[in-house]
């Protein structure tokens, strides 16, 4: 018969066998942000080799930003940064997956990225997006698709109408891929949400619809280039939200996507109540009604914000919950400090980890942070993320939007409509 020590040892050998939550990461990096930079060959701000190891030891999901690594005097680098930054994370851990960025609707902006790519853009006014007064529509500040001069453009609206313009931004991931080779595993498509042009840019239904199936098919070109170079690549396409919640689940059915990014959604951003505090049922039920819908082993990328947030995410730092506390000052005033954000995120994530458990599927991952920026999420340790939960033994128990769900190392629950309502509670405390 097996003694009580020997048993016991056993559990605790298994117990500390199961894994914490898996983590995905996206970011860039910038002059500033309480890091100092590292200056790696041609890039201006780089990985540290203790950040690399950081990043491939916490992470099994990469997302290499666009303008990663580049500053002044040295902007038009995102690609050859991407290359060595890949490098170095894999040189780190080998199973770490590493995803180039390339955003479906501007592809920019063009001033980061190499003359093959951004300079040509530039090249070709027949490749932008045009109102049918043939006003060409591109980023910028104060509106979302200003009207911009032909002269004086920085960031136009690929036409994907346009073959050359399609064939354009299908070879751009595919030279990355080809440059990178097995340290690329493969491709976060920003911005990949449908979207009515008829609504706000004066283009024609007839040409929004053309735009929508060029998009379709050129993410769709780009997905059958990586895994003709590699079959076990993978896309993940960002931009599911409130306003689109079956468009890119449909991409993922329809084998255009392998999965894709809850970006804002899961994060609960835009839906706290600004009297109540409470979080709109209706805006968090379409995350729990995607992963439904999606197979259990798609790619499901989901980044929370330091909230669940009150307003749009900005890069000055968190909205978070009505009444919330500072952990050490009880001061209800946000402190955007570094240190303020930092025990903000920390008494926060409860919440978002336990949100994240209660619908995670067999291929998610979670993100945690505020902003872009390396220094503003991915270089964070927050003690919540180490409990080793392991495997879901269940699916999630709904009583409303209350849930309850058992894992291998620890039981969850949470109210998705209250942020305090989170508890995570390891097994045999």
């Amino acid at each position: 018969m097996m003694s009580i020590l020997a048993a016991a040892l056993l559990l605790t050998t298994a117990r500390a066998a199961l894994a914490p939550v898996r983590q995905w990461a996206d970011f860039s990096s910038a002059l500033g942000h309480n890091r100092t930079c590292t200056r790696r060959g041609g890039m201006v701000c780089g990985l540290s080799d203790d950040e690399a190891a950081y990043v491939a030891s916490t992470y099994d999901v990469v997302s290499i930003e666009k303008c990663f690594g580049t500053g002044p005097g040295a902007e038009d680098r995102t690609m050859a940064n991407f290359v060595a930054t890949a490098a170095q994370l894999k040189a780190s851990n080998e199973r770490t997956k590493v995803l180039f960025y390339w955003n479906a609707r501007v592809a920019g902006p063009p001033r980061c990225y190499e003359a093959a790519f951004g300079a040509e853009l530039l090249a070709h006014p027949d490749w932008w997006l045009r109102r049918d007064d043939g006003k060409a529509l591109c980023v910028g500040p104060g509106e979302r698709t200003p009207v911009c001069d032909d002269d004086d453009m920085t960031w136009p609206y690929v036409d994907f109408s346009v073959r050359a313009a399609a064939d354009w931004w299908v070879a751009a991931p595919l030279a990355a891929r080809d440059e990178a080779g097995a340290n690329m595993s493969g491709v976060f498509f920003d911005s990949c949400d449908h979207w009515d042009w008829t609504l706000w840019s004066n283009v024609s239904e007839s040409k929004a619809a053309a735009w929508a199936e060029g998009q379709r098919a050129a993410l769709k070109r780009a997905r059958d280039g990586l895994k003709a170079r590699d079959a076990d690549a993978f896309v993940v396409g960002n931009g599911f939200g409130a306003k689109n919640d079956t468009y890119l689940v449909d991409l993922v059915l329809g084998d255009v996507l392998d999965g894709l990014c809850a970006e804002h959604l899961g994060a609960f951003e835009w839906v706290e109540d600004r009297h109540t505090g409470a979080v709109n049922a209706s805006v968090a039920a379409l995350w729990l009604d995607a992963t439904r819908k999606l197979p259990p082993e798609a790619p499901l990328l989901v980044k929370t914000w330091v909230g669940p947030e009150i307003t749009p995410i900005d890069a000055d730092g968190p909205r978070w919950p009505r009444h919330f506390r500072d952990p050490a000052t009880n001061a209800t005033l946000r402190n955007r400090t570094d240190a303020g954000v930092r025990r903000a995120a920390t008494d926060l994530a409860t919440y978002a980890l336990a949100a994240y458990l209660c619908l995670a599927t067999a291929g998610s991952y979670f993100s945690y942070g505020w902003w872009y920026d390396v220094s503003q999420g991915p270089l964070w340790r927050v003690d919540q993320l180490d409990v080793a939960v392991g495997e879901p033994l269940g699916p999630p128990e709904f009583a409303g939007l209350a849930c309850r769900r058992d894992y291998e190392g620890a039981a969850v629950s949470v109210d998705l409509a209250r942020w305090d309502s989170a508890a995570i509670v390891p097994k045999g405390t």
